[in-house]
C-alpha cells in the first residue's frame, strides 16, 4: 500500500488514476512480479502482488517515482508526493489471500465512492472476468477460474462481511479494531438469544470465546487483546 504525503489526496480525478493504471502495467515489462489485484483511491493505493522482496522494491520504486514526476509536473510542484515507503504484508495462507483481494476490492465501497464495485473503474475486479488480461497476471485468472464459477459467485463473495485488517493508516487502526470487536461481539450476542452485549461479557464461557476469537482475527498478543477488551468494556 501507497499514501500520498501527509494523508492528501494525490490521485484528484479520473486522469490521474488512469496514469497510474498505465504505469503498474508498463513496469510489469521490467520487473517479475505478478498483480493479483489492485485498486486505486483518491489518496492510497492498494496492490496485491506476488515477487521476491528485491524485485517488488525494484517494481514499486519504478511507479511511484514515476507517477510523482507526473504529479509533480502537472502540479508545477517539486518534493515528495508519497508518505515515506510503501508499507507490505505478506499472505499467509489461501484464506488469507482471498480476503486481501476482497478488502481491495471492496475499499471504493468502504469509502463511499460506489455502491457497486462493478462500476468503479480503477480496481482490477472486472478484470477476472474478462476474457483477456491487461494487469491481472494469469495465475491471479486461474486462482479464480479454479475457486468461483463465475463473476455472479465472486460478486457474492465480495459481498461477505470481511474481518481482515490491513495497515492502512496507524491512527484509524484501534476504532478499526473496536469496530471489529464489536462485530464478533454481535455473532456472540446472537448465539446467547439476544442477551444484552455487555451482559454477554460477564458471562465466562462467552468472554473466553469473544478472546480467543478477536486475538486470531486481529492477530493480536495477549497484552493487546486484553487492552481491547477493556476498551470495548467501556464502549458498553
Amino acid at each position: 500500500m501507497a499514501r500520498g504525503i501527509n494523508k492528501e489526496d494525490i490521485f484528484h480525478d479520473k486522469n490521474d488514476k488512469k496514469v497510474m493504471q498505465l504505469l503498474i502495467k508498463k513496469y510489469l515489462e521490467k520487473v517479475s512480479v505478478e498483480i493479483h489485484a489492485y485498486c486505486i483511491m483518491s489518496n492510497h493505493l492498494h496492490i496485491l502482488i506476488k515477487a521476491e522482496m528485491a524485485e517488488l522494491s525494484k517494481y514499486m520504486a519504478y511507479i511511484l517515482s514515476a507517477f510523482a514526476e507526473y504529479y509533480n509536473r502537472k502540479k508545477n510542484r517539486s518534493g515528495y508526493v508519497f508518505q515515506s515507503r510503501y508499507k507490505s504484508q505478506s499472505i499467509e495462507d489461501e484464506r488469507y489471500y482471498w480476503s486481501c483481494l476482497r478488502y481491495i476490492h471492496m475499499n471504493p465501497v468502504k469509502a463511499n465512492l460506489t455502491k457497486d464495485i462493478r462500476s468503479y473503474l480503477f480496481s482490477s475486479f472486472g478484470e477476472f472476468s474478462s476474457p483477456n488480461s491487461n494487469i491481472i497476471h494469469e495465475n491471479a485468472k486461474r486462482r479464480y477460474k479454479e475457486t468461483f464459477k463465475g463473476q455472479k459467485e465472486f460478486l457474492w463473495f465480495h459481498n461477505q462481511p470481511n474481518r481482515i485488517l490491513l495497515d492502512d493508516v496507524e491512527s484509524d487502526m484501534d476504532i478499526v479494531r473496536v469496530d471489529i470487536s464489536m462485530e464478533i461481539l454481535a455473532d456472540l450476542q446472537e448465539k446467547a438469544s439476544g442477551i444484552p452485549m455487555k451482559e454477554v461479557l460477564k458471562m465466562p464461557l462467552f468472554k473466553t470465546n469473544f478472546r480467543r476469537e478477536i486475538r486470531k482475527t486481529l492477530h493480536l498478543s495477549d497484552k493487546k487483546t486484553d487492552v481491547l477488551i477493556k476498551q470495548i468494556e467501556k464502549v458498553l
